[in-house]
Parts: C-alpha cells; sequence; structure tokens
C-alpha cells in the first residue's frame, strides 16, 4: 500500500511540474505580442464572427490607407511605425522586389497573423498592395 501511496504522490508532482514548466513556457512565448488594445487601427477591431469578413475589411482598410503608387520606402516607414515587422522576398527572376509586413498575436489554441505585401516597382512606388489576415487554430 506504501509503494502505491508514493507512486501516486510521485505522479501527482511531476504532473505539477508539467503543468508549471508549460504554463511558464507558455508565458514566455506570449510575452512580446501586443495585446490588441495595442495592434494598429489597421489590424484592431476587425468584424467577426466570421472570418471572411475579417479578411475582407483587413483587405480594404489597407488599400484605402495605401493605394498603388504610394511612396515604398514611406509605405515601409509607416507600417514599421505602427509595429509591423518588415521582410523582403528575395527572387533573382523578379524585376520588382517584393516586400512583407507582418504582425503576429500567438494565443492558445490561436494564433492570428496580418501581413501588408506589395511590390517595388524601379520608381520606388510601391504596386499590388495587399492585406491577409489569418487565424490558425490547433
Amino acid at each position: 500500500m506504501r509503494k502505491a501511496v508514493k507512486f501516486v504522490a510521485a505522479g501527482c508532482a511531476l504532473f505539477l511540474l508539467l503543468a508549471v514548466g508549460f504554463v511558464t513556457y507558455m508565458g514566455w512565448e506570449l510575452r512580446s505580442q501586443p495585446p490588441s488594445y495595442e495592434l494598429p487601427a489597421l489590424a484592431r477591431d476587425l468584424p467577426g464572427p466570421s472570418l471572411e469578413d475579417a479578411q475582407k475589411e483587413f483587405r480594404e482598410r489597407v488599400r484605402k490607407k495605401f493605394p498603388d503608387g504610394t511612396s515604398a520606402q514611406s509605405l515601409a516607414a509607416e507600417l514599421q511605425r505602427q509595429g509591423f515587422k518588415l521582410s523582403k522576398i528575395a527572387n533573382a527572376f523578379m524585376t520588382e522586389s517584393v516586400f512583407n509586413a507582418s504582425i503576429e498575436q500567438q494565443g492558445f489554441p490561436c494564433a492570428r497573423d496580418w501581413t501588408i505585401s506589395w511590390h517595388k516597382n524601379q520608381d520606388g512606388q510601391a504596386e499590388n498592395i495587399n492585406g491577409s489576415y489569418v487565424v490558425t487554430c490547433l
């Protein structure tokens, strides 16, 4: 009987240790994610519960704020100022440079991602500006 009690106690202690570790890990992962109230206006308060409506609204907001022909440099600077992380897609066969700017918000069980993409033409203007909003759940 004593062995059974020790075994159960050890199992409970292990479970608690794993639970504390998991909660600590999730806190560490989420520490740099912007809370909803700190998201840029472009990404904040999208309509729900339909994901399609939210995606459409985000695309429309992006296209209204940044119409084709906007200076690519000012577009990148404004998105960076709002907290988006910039990246460039390298492709040797493209005549235009392709850029992305994104904000991710991790959560359990779902993560949300707002991405703005555009092409920079030879005149330094942004073209084909598009917004994408994706929700990924476990």
